[in-house]
């Protein structure tokens, strides 16, 4: 789900996949029409800085160990941050101590500075954007 959500994906799209009738069209090899396309990510980003960063807090009796991870985009991988149940600091944190505790969590952040050299005080508009296309 995180791939499909924020990693790295790469497709190339030919004449054909384009429009299923340009492979019929005659043309010659040197004019031959060009519809690769390189997609890096799914979605947007403002200046394609990425500010976004996504964590995954997993509580105890799960396929994965109890703890904090965070997202590696370009490894496609869980890289563990704190080891144990977290849950009961989320609970702390969003003022529901009486709650059960969710198995998963996805927490979503946003670092200023990626956008904040480039955009300044516009980039807090960029990174909600940002925020709420993921």
């Amino acid at each position: 789900m995180l791939v499909d959500l924020y990693g790295l994906t790469r497709q190339c799209y030919s004449v054909a996949m384009v429009h299923p009738t340009l492979r019929y069209l005659p043309t010659k090899e040197t004019d031959a029409l060009s519809f690769n396309t390189t997609l890096l990510r799914p979605v947007p980003s403002g200046g394609a800085l990425f500010p976004c960063e996504l964590y995954l807090l997993v509580g105890p009796g799960q396929h994965v160990p109890a703890g904090v991870y965070h997202y590696d985009v370009v490894h496609h991988a869980l890289d563990i941050l704190a080891q144990g149940d977290a849950t009961s600091l989320l609970q702390s944190a969003l003022a529901h101590p009486g709650a059960t505790p969710p198995a998963y969590t996805l927490l979503l952040s946003s670092y200023f500075w990626k956008d904040g050299f480039k955009y300044g005080a516009f980039s807090y508009r960029l990174q909600g954007l940002d925020i709420g296309t993921v």
